[in-house]
């Protein structure tokens, strides 16, 4: 299904307020070939926590290499306080980057990892300098560790020493490029809310990029959902979660995914029906009056699995047969087959039991999105 891009309009934030700001960021690779970012357009506040989300390949770390310093925009300009830092070098942006790959100093301590861009860029005396590195360090539970080499960490303690060396620098944000994805599931959950609590503590910006949408709805106020080189949505966890504007945002954030059903829209006066291969639905009076949709439209409904209600008594706006039952403590996941389409539906433990058993499918028309031709929400 084709997307139509958009890249939103700023959020109107104060700039005493504004900690970076891209404006109309483009990055092409191969004479322009390739189109890594496209008219970016973002304003992060002092104290935000920003998650940059999306598929491989969708620009995420090509905008925050720009915002670092490590790559030069072809077009747009990227603030730092109000300061246009577009072509400055990266040592001179005040910005900390943790990086995917740890890349700790095998032959330094943990102390002299630590202390590392201090000595690089900074003529604080020595024993000021040790001062930050153990502040740091009890922040991030790794002082009795600051005299071992990173060979005998383990890669969590390993991270700390890297996120403890961009922290003494006092940066006016943080950058993080997919810094958890080489640990294993459970320290990445033990990761996430200490790097959370670290900002809150802070109070320092922080981008983070991933492409994991648990780990961007556990750990932003804002994420910026990008696909193809563009921005697609801006917003809380919970309005990218409950009021995707695009379908693609619909379909990629939510797991299981969204159900989507392909329709017509039949309008008969005042009332608009949608008309799929399995069910019709009338739109409410409220509904019909919303929808940005006429009779003869095509349209794809999308329904969270959560919203959909299975009944072995076989009645509901169709019937659908069961393939596969994943059970997920007190939940499962029921997989079923319609018109030889295969849908999800969330229900409660131990439920339905049958592989093969027919069920009936319902779903109500105020837990539904409707998306356009050009997969923009209509409703």
């Amino acid at each position: 299904m084709s997307e139509t891009k958009v890249s939103p309009s700023h959020s109107g934030n104060d700039d005493s307020e504004t900690c970076v700001r891209v404006e109309g960021l483009t990055k092409t690779f191969n004479d322009g070939a390739i189109v890594a970012a496209e008219d970016i357009n973002l304003d992060i506040k002092n104290d935000e926590f920003v998650v940059f989300l999306g598929p491989s390949g969708c620009g995420k770390t090509t905008t925050l290499r720009c915002i670092s310093g490590l790559e030069e925009p072809d077009e747009g300009q990227v603030y730092i306080n109000s300061e246009d830092i577009t072509y400055a070098k990266p040592k001179d942006r005040d910005l900390a980057f943790v990086f995917q790959s740890i890349a700790l100093f095998p032959h330094m301590s943990v102390r002299r990892n630590i202390r590392f861009g201090l000595d690089m860029k900074s003529d604080l005396p020595k024993t000021e300098k040790n001062e930050r590195v153990d502040e740091v360090a009890e922040m991030l539970g790794i002082e009795e560790m600051l005299d071992r080499k990173p060979s005998a960490l383990s890669g969590g303690q390993q991270q700390r020493v890297s996120l403890g060396r961009a922290m003494v620098m006092e940066p006016a944000a943080f950058l993080l490029d997919e810094p958890f994805s080489a640990l294993d599931a459970n320290l990445r959950d033990r990761m996430r809310v200490e790097v959370k609590k670290l900002q809150r503590e802070l109070g320092t910006a922080m981008i983070f990029v991933t492409h994991d949408q648990e780990e961007a709805m556990t750990l932003g106020d804002r994420i910026v959902v990008m696909n193809d080189g563009h921005i697609y949505q801006i917003g809380s966890p919970s309005e990218i979660y409950n009021e995707p504007t695009q379908l693609f945002v619909a379909q990629f954030i939510g797991s299981p995914s969204t159900n989507f059903f392909e329709c017509t829209v039949r309008q008969d006066g005042d009332v608009i029906t949608l008309v799929s291969s399995l069910f019709e639905m009338t739109l409410s009076v409220d509904q019909t009056e919303a929808a940005s949709v006429e009779g003869g439209d095509r349209a794809t409904i999308g329904v969270r699995p959560e919203n959909i209600h299975l009944s072995d008594t076989g009645s509901g706006l169709f019937n659908a047969e069961i393939e596969v039952i994943e059970h997920q403590g007190d939940r499962d996941v029921v997989h079923f087959l319609a018109d030889s389409e295969e849908y999800t539906s969330l229900t409660q433990q131990n439920k339905l039991e049958d592989r093969g058993q027919t069920v009936g499918v319902n779903f109500d028309s105020n837990d539904i999105w409707i998306f356009d031709e050009e997969n923009q929400r209509a409703l």
